[in-house]
Parts: structure tokens; sequence; C-alpha cells
């Protein structure tokens, strides 16, 4: 007579499904937990380095990296996260093709609008003394944009680990930065070596972020009808994006 009972190993196996399937879970955890604990040290830091007055400047400046970073949200990566999981394998390198092409017109275009907005702030508003960082401040700007479209690029197609992977090594790198600023590595404390310090470690995880990227094609019918599915699902969000 033949008993079925467990097989030698099938317990392991059980547990390396169960592992699998919350695998993204887990990498989606742990990526929020160091997003969300790099934003509390780098918001110390920057107050330690700057000072109170200084700081406050900053948070003024840094409504222009919200401000692109909400419009790119709407725009881009909600109808991206939303759609992109429903293409097939056989047109996801057309639709990538067709996003990367939006996220840049979208870069450039709010990347120009903080720049003039910057510097038309300092013109009727010179007390405030912007001028200065308008440059850093849009090179940031730009530069953390296309970071953060790779990072949602990878958790839209089930890449979590590499989304982690770019976080750890922007925010990592961003908090040596800040810590060798308030440990005198430059001495007259300034906005524009804040914004220049996050700029660099932005475009160290987006260079990480593009040595695992996929193939990519361009097609203007698939583009065309990119676009236009992503505008029928933003245009609700618009609003609300440029009221926050």
């Amino acid at each position: 007579m033949k008993l079925n009972g467990p097989r030698p190993g099938g317990s392991f196996q059980q547990l390396k499904m169960l592992a699998d399937r919350f695998s993204y879970i887990n990498w989606a955890l742990a990526d929020q937990a160091i997003v969300s604990g790099a934003s509390f040290i780098t918001t110390v830091l920057i107050a330690r380095y700057l000072g109170m007055e200084e700081f406050g400047r900053f948070a003024l400046a840094w409504l222009g990296v919200f401000f692109a970073q909400n419009l790119q949200i709407a725009l881009v990566v909600a109808p991206m996260m939303t759609i992109g999981p429903k293409q097939p394998g056989s047109q996801r390198s057309t639709y990538t093709g067709s996003v990367i092409l939006q996220q840049g017109v979208i870069a450039a275009a709010t990347t120009g609008i903080v720049y003039f907005s910057v510097v038309l702030a300092d013109l009727f508003a010179p007390e405030w003394r912007l001028g200065a960082v308008a440059v850093p401040l849009t090179v940031l700007v730009l530069v953390g944009q296309c970071a953060e479209f790779l990072r949602r690029y990878y958790f839209t197609f089930d890449r979590a680990r590499i989304s982690f992977t770019i976080d750890f090594a922007r925010y990592g790198s961003q908090t040596v930065f800040l810590l060798a600023l308030c440990e005198g590595f430059v001495v007259e404390a300034s906005i524009s070596a804040v914004l220049y310090a996050m700029a660099v470690a932005a475009l160290i995880g987006l260079i990480l972020g593009l040595l695992f990227f996929g193939p990519v094609s361009f097609q203007a019918s698939n583009m065309r009808r990119t676009l236009s599915r992503h505008w029928y699902f933003a245009r609700w969000l618009i609003p609300t994006a440029v009221a926050n």
C-alpha cells in the first residue's frame, strides 16, 4: 500500500513560496522605512547646518521641488503605476519608451517653471534672497524627478528590490553628504551647498537605476495612445497637484 505523506523538503518549498509571495511587500516596506527615516534625518541635519533663519529660506525654496513632484505624480507616476502593470510583455518596451518621453517633457517643463519662478521671486521679493539658489534648485528638481521616476518604474513592474537599491544609495549618500556639511566640509553654511549635495545623491541613485533598465523602443502610434490614456487618468489629479 502506498501512503501519500508529505514529500521531503515540502515544508521548505512552502516557506519559499510564501516568502516569494510576500517579498514585494517586504521590499516595499523596507524602502518606505528608508525614505521616511531619511526624510526625518535630512530635516534635522539641514536645520542644524543652516540655522533657523536660513532653514526658513530653504523651506521656501523647497516648495519648488514639492510643486514639481506633485505634477510628476499626477501626470506620469500615478497613470504609469495604474496602467503599466496591465501592459502585455510584448508591448512593455514600447510603453516604457512612451512613458520615458512623457517624463522627459514633464521634467523639462517643471524644471523651467521652477527656475523662472525663483528668478521672478528674487526680482519682486529680493528680501527673500532666492536668486542664488535658482541653479542648484533646478538641478535638484531635474535630477530628483528622474531618480524618482526610475524608483516608481521598478515598483510598477514588480522589481521592488531595485527601487530599494536606488533609495538606499540615494538617501544613504545624501545623509553622508549632509553630515560632511555639518562637520565643516563647507565653512560657510549655504542653501546652495545643501541643494547640490542632494542633487549629487539623487544622481547616484539615478545612475544605479539605469544599470538595471531593460529594453526600450519608441513608436509614434503607441506614444499617442499612451499619452491619451495617461491624460484621461491624470486630468482629474492635476487640480489637486497644483493646489497642494
